[in-house]
């Protein structure tokens, strides 16, 4: 099926959009590691993101979607434009721009996926066409992260590369003092000053040059957005069929869970006539008062909506079979913004050198895009439980090789390794606990993937707070900690609440094992 102009045209301005702002996320930490200002922006970002997303449908009605998304996207040039220099007056400002960008961006788009497909489609196909076009669009997610990454692999490396040609020393033999790396980095202002060079780019001008190629390809993007966005994409508050619970591996911050559909109960429908019998009643429906009402119906019906929402959504939070599931989701989140936040800086830049950062990220994104189909199919065919075990193993694994290596010339590459495995485990994590919010709560999924996404956030916003304050070893430390209390408080909840489910998994996982050690005995 070939694809409609507008909707190619769309793509394109995404894709521009999410490579320079990934492309410049991933390089936060290291660029303005000085007093960790990267991280502190990041947890920022994440804090306002939080709270702007409880206001992701009242905005959005003001605006309607092409205005939100590229508000959104001015948002993320912003942020970009903040990291051209390391300081509060820039950065902090940045993060701040940039958590407004993610609540809403991601809230725009997964509606206007929809509206593209159910453009085109007919009353037969609506459900596969939005299946198709959502299809096409996190594939450009994924890639445009590859290409982000790549472009600024490439300027670091010329960056680098150039130095080493004009420096006396050649760049291959300079002492690099492993002893604070990895699990020993404490960002300490005095030892990271010292060796300042594995953060930051050789020459000033090449920031400068990384920051303008990002900001010229969001403008590009934007106002391909302006010009050819469609206008007519309603925004509805009661909620689309689409919904975004697939958020991209590298941010995981698809706000969007703030459309979810909230079923009108008597109560809610009671209200809403009463109100309205109210303000009919109550203004003279002429010339501007009528205008007024209608406003003021709006705003009422808003609030009831949110307000319901909220509620609806506060009452599975609490109840006990989330409560014994909830520190998984908050456990990737603060997975991925380890990956994202702490491995870029304490691993990849002050082992190897800022310019291997975006390598790292590629084969990060890579194998987190492989193993999330792998994921689907493998959950699909023996449950959950097995995909989990193996990210259990993958994560416990590294954490505990990162804690005890010794790190010196022979085998700082293992950095890249590290970095393949851990967007492997997250393939497997980031799908299935995503399904797994839709499948506990089935009847409740959008206000569920509302809740996954509130809370994958949290833990985010926990990691980069305590960036600063704690050493590596100790993030290590509560990782694993973390990490086994939540796989336990999910066997609980297994045992109690789907012993039958546990009891199949266990046989579909034997008749596997009894199949291959019997083709391989035979």
């Amino acid at each position: 099926m070939t694809l409609d102009r507008p909707f190619i045209l769309y793509l394109f301005g995404v894709f521009l959009i999410y490579c320079s702002s990934i492309g410049v996320y991933t390089l936060v930490s290291s660029l303005n590691v000085d007093e960790g200002l990267g991280t502190w922006s990041l947890a920022l970002a994440y804090a306002t993101s939080l709270v702007a997303a409880t206001l992701s449908p009242v905005i959005g009605h003001i605006f309607g979607c092409k205005k939100l998304l590229v508000i959104a996207e001015v948002g993320w040039l912003l942020f970009i434009l903040g990291n051209a220099y390391t300081s509060y007056f820039t950065v902090l400002p940045g993060g701040f721009f940039l958590g407004l960008a993610e609540a809403w961006g991601w809230t725009a788009m997964p509606i206007l996926n929809t509206y593209f497909a159910e453009k085109r489609a007919g009353p037969q196909n609506k459900e596969k066409l939005i299946r198709y076009y959502t299809g096409y669009y996190y594939a450009i997610i994924q890639g445009s992260a590859i290409v982000g990454n790549g472009i600024s692999f490439a300027v670091l490396y010329i960056d680098r590369t150039l130095a080493g040609r004009h420096n006396t020393t050649n760049a291959t033999e300079r002492t690099i003092d492993y002893s604070i790396c990895g699990a020993n980095d404490c960002q300490i202002a005095n030892i990271t000053n010292a060796n300042m060079e594995q953060y930051e780019p050789s020459y000033p001008a090449t920031r400068y040059i990384l920051i303008a190629t990002f900001s010229v390809l969001t403008l590009i993007g934007l106002f391909v957005h302006i010009l050819y966005l469609p206008t007519d994409a309603s925004w509805n508050i009661a909620g689309r069929e689409q919904v975004a619970t697939n958020s991209p591996p590298e941010t995981r911050n698809v706000d969007a869970i703030q459309l979810v559909q909230v079923p009108p109960t008597d109560e809610t429908n009671r209200d809403d006539e009463e109100l309205e019998s109210f303000i009919e009643s109550s203004v003279p429906m002429v010339g501007v008062e009528a205008l007024h009402c209608e406003n003021l119906q709006k705003q009422v019906k808003l609030t009831t909506v949110f307000l319901t929402t909220l509620k609806a959504t506060l009452k599975i939070s609490f109840k006990p079979k989330h409560l014994l599931v909830v520190l998984l989701p908050i456990y990737n989140g603060m997975t991925i913004s380890y990956c994202l936040g702490e491995l870029t800086r304490a691993y990849s830049s002050c082992m190897l050198g800022v310019d291997k950062v975006g390598v790292c990220v590629m084969l990060y994104a890579f194998a987190d895009c492989v193993f999330s189909l792998i994921a689907g199919k493998l959950g699909g065919k023996l449950g959950r439980n097995l995909p989990y075990v193996i990210a259990f193993i993958i994560d416990i694994s590294l954490y505990i090789f990162t804690l005890h290596w010794e790190v010196d010339v022979g085998n700082a590459q293992l950095v890249y390794v590290i970095f393949l495995m851990f967007g492997c485990s997250d393939g497997l994590w980031q799908t299935l606990i995503t399904a797994m919010y839709g499948e506990y709560f089935p009847k409740e999924q959008k206000l569920a993937f509302n809740l996954w996404n509130v809370v994958a956030n949290v833990g985010f916003l926990i990691q980069y707070s305590i960036s600063t304050a704690l050493c590596v070893r100790s993030k290590i430390i509560i990782q694993i900690t973390l990490l086994c209390v939540a796989v336990c408080a999910y066997g609980v909840s297994q045992v109690i609440y789907y012993p039958e489910e546990l009891a199949q998994n266990r046989r579909k996982v034997k008749d596997v094992v009894n199949n291959v050690t019997g083709r391989l005995t035979s």
